[in-house]
């Protein structure tokens, strides 16, 4: 037999709002901020499978070229993708 769910009890008119404003909106903020992480995370595993699936492709476990290192790392278990970019310190638009 399946439990009823217990209902949330109203405020009595003498006691104090059991609502408290700043920590609500913290925790809204938290979510909010999490939840873009999260979308973050997906798209980097995304384009994490994509290099992995290229470099199986093209046969490769390292590849550089134009400041852009890549390395596939067998460890144990899951295989990883390392990525490394070099960035040029003379680049324009930079210190400027």
């Amino acid at each position: 037999m399946a439990k009823k769910a217990k209902e949330e009890t109203a405020d009595l008119p003498t006691m104090e709002d059991r609502a408290i404003k700043d920590l609500h909106e913290a925790a809204l903020a938290y979510d909010k901020a999490k939840k873009a992480r999260m979308e973050k995370t997906t798209a980097e595993v995304a384009a994490k499978n994509a290099v992995r699936d290229l470099m199986h492709q093209h046969k490769r476990t390292h590849y550089a070229y134009d400041g852009i290192e890549v390395t596939l790392e067998p460890p144990d278990g899951e295989e990883k993708v390392r990525v490394k970019v070099i960035e040029d310190s003379d680049a324009p638009g930079e210190d400027e």
